[in-house]
């Protein structure tokens, strides 16, 4: 029900009677999905020692291993459970989006025709196969993985892993519109879910809905409200509408509670201009969006660096950033320029003498306010002309 607090006090009372690897294993899924991948890889640990045959620890395992950057530890968890279970899918994905991020082509191409052979683009296999190609990223990976998480929510509608990933496929595309119809879907299906409403806050949020983020944060318990994406959530929605002292006041108060959150590092960078004396800072983000692969953490680095006046590494930083965060970008070079080409072809023989003497002569001025980038400057252009 997504009542993560009663199922936390409820595990930890049964693993005070037993440490039974099974327990062990929940409850550091329990952690991880909280964000506490360190206490979540202590568990996961406990569980495989106890019993070393336990495939889904050790997949488990590889999750944390990877949230907290450790790709290594991550690849050989991958590879345990594998050797346990030859056909465990989830696990094989997982250990080809590694290896493909690491250029272990070799191997990686291995783990592709194994799961061609297994019939793995169907079913709950073609989601998972979908999570896996949206973490290598890159513009025909991105496409399929829309394709297969499609295909695999039309037959469970109910799918939360799909339906996330659908949502972060489409967001990341810029179809707004489908990634908040995709949240109201799943929090129609699985009402209560804390995670859900999280992730729908943060939807609102990216799409300039403040006040509807705000209210939707309002809502949740006041336990849920201390939480680390909840005060990150409401630090942006402060820092969106200027108020940069209560937003930093936000974030500081979710690196209280976890020390590596990307998303309040990155606020305090966007909230305020830095100088040498912030040296440590500029050292914190760079080692954890080293240990995380993050590239919003870069772009963070990079604005500081740059307000530090020290250049070449503010373009370091960046370059670092943009090769990171190309990998979930869908865009596609080819396809875009023949939608230009067939624009061009469309409007090249238009008549536009036709609207001579036409418009509005005044001279009154007309002021244009939207949100950035969002075609303002688009229409100056079109009325002037």
């Amino acid at each position: 029900r997504g009542d993560l607090e009663q199922a936390e006090a409820l595990m930890d009372g049964a693993l005070q009677q037993i440490r039974d690897p099974l327990f062990l294993s929940n409850y550091g899924m329990l952690h991880a999905r909280a964000g506490r991948h360190a206490k979540a890889i202590e568990l996961y640990t406990e569980a495989v020692d106890r019993q070393p045959a336990f495939a889904e620890a050790w997949f488990n395992l590889g999750v944390s291993r990877t949230e907290q950057g450790d790709h290594t530890q991550a690849i050989a968890a991958y590879r345990k459970a594998i050797a346990i279970r030859p056909d465990y899918s989830k696990a094989l994905f997982n250990l080809l989006a590694l290896l493909q991020v690491n250029d272990s082509d070799a191997e990686a191409e291995g783990i592709v025709r194994h799961l061609e052979r297994m019939g793995a683009t169907a079913g709950q296999q073609g989601a998972d196969l979908a999570l896996a190609l949206q973490r290598v990223g890159g513009a025909r990976n991105l496409r399929r993985t829309q394709e297969l998480l499609t295909q695999s929510l039309r037959r469970n509608p109910g799918d939360l892993d799909a339906g996330l990933a659908f949502h972060e496929c489409v967001d990341e595309s810029a179809q707004h519109g489908e990634a908040l119809r995709t949240y109201r879907t799943l929090i129609a299906l699985q009402p209560g879910r804390v995670d859900l409403e999280l992730g729908y806050a943060e939807c609102l949020l990216r799409n300039g809905m403040l006040a509807e983020a705000r209210q939707r944060i309002e809502m949740l318990p006041a336990t849920v409200r201390d939480e680390s994406a909840a005060q990150v959530i409401l630090g942006d929605i402060s820092r969106f509408e200027g108020e940069f002292a209560a937003a930093i006041a936000r974030y500081e108060s979710a690196l209280n509670r976890d020390p590596s959150c990307v998303g309040a590092l990155h606020g305090i960078a966007q909230s305020r201009r830095f100088d040498t004396a912030d040296v440590q800072f500029v050292h914190r983000l760079s080692e954890v969006a080293t240990r995380k692969g993050s590239a919003l953490l870069r772009f963070a680095a990079g604005k500081v660096y740059d307000d530090m006046a020290r250049y070449d590494e503010a373009f370091a930083a960046f370059a670092e950033a943009n090769r990171l965060r190309s990998r979930s970008l869908s865009w596609d070079p080819i396809a875009f320029t023949n939608l230009v080409d067939a624009i061009m072809r469309t409007f090249d023989g238009l008549d536009a003498g036709r609207f001579d003497g036409t418009g509005e002569s005044s001279a009154r001025p007309v002021f244009i306010l939207g949100a950035p980038r969002s075609g303002t400057t688009h229409m100056e252009q079109m009325l002037a002309s």
